[in-house]
């Protein structure tokens, strides 16, 4: 049994792209649908950081459109128990070309990463990124559940191995 669950971790984190800021000394832990490049969708999805001394979490909320939602409070809505995260107006990082987007990227909290392993097993989860007088409802889709099971592996298994 334990065989097979390093394998699943093996698998976990053979399935993430890698990255290596080499001044740094940091490599970085994404899963495959981590879009390329910001404006592409909106998304809510956790990655790895790694250096010699230790690993760590890192939960981007990030939505991508065509109007400006300037986001302040997520609900996030996992088979109809809500969840709720509330930011600073300058913890939200913005910017915009011909589409808006606009972030949020923290450390995850104990609570937080409970609630990936719920979204991740969900039958449905929506995240509604709400501002004064916008909203945007995302319904997280299945490959997105799939990579956050990924990750959530992949950084057990890292972790202990520091």
């Amino acid at each position: 049994l334990q065989e097979l669950k390093d394998r699943e971790k093996q698998e976990a984190i053979a399935a993430l792209q890698t990255e290596t800021d080499k001044v740094e000394g940091i490599t970085w832990y994404k899963p495959s649908t981590y879009p390329r490049y910001a404006d592409t969708r909106s998304y809510i999805l956790p990655y790895i950081g790694k250096n010699n001394s230790s690993t760590w979490l890192r939960l981007q909320f990030h939505y991508t459109g065509n109007n400006w939602i300037f986001f302040q409070n997520i609900t996030i809505a996992v088979d109809g128990n809500n969840y709720y995260k509330t930011f600073g107006y300058g913890d939200v990082q913005r910017d915009n070309d011909t589409e808006v987007w606009e972030w949020v990227d923290i450390a995850p909290t104990n609570a937080d990463i409970e609630m990936l392993e719920k979204i991740a097993n969900s039958t449905e989860t929506i995240v509604r990124f709400q501002g004064d007088n916008y909203y945007y409802d995302l319904t997280v889709k299945d490959s997105d559940k799939t990579a956050i099971k990924q990750v959530l592996l992949a950084y057990e298994a890292l972790k202990t191995a520091d």
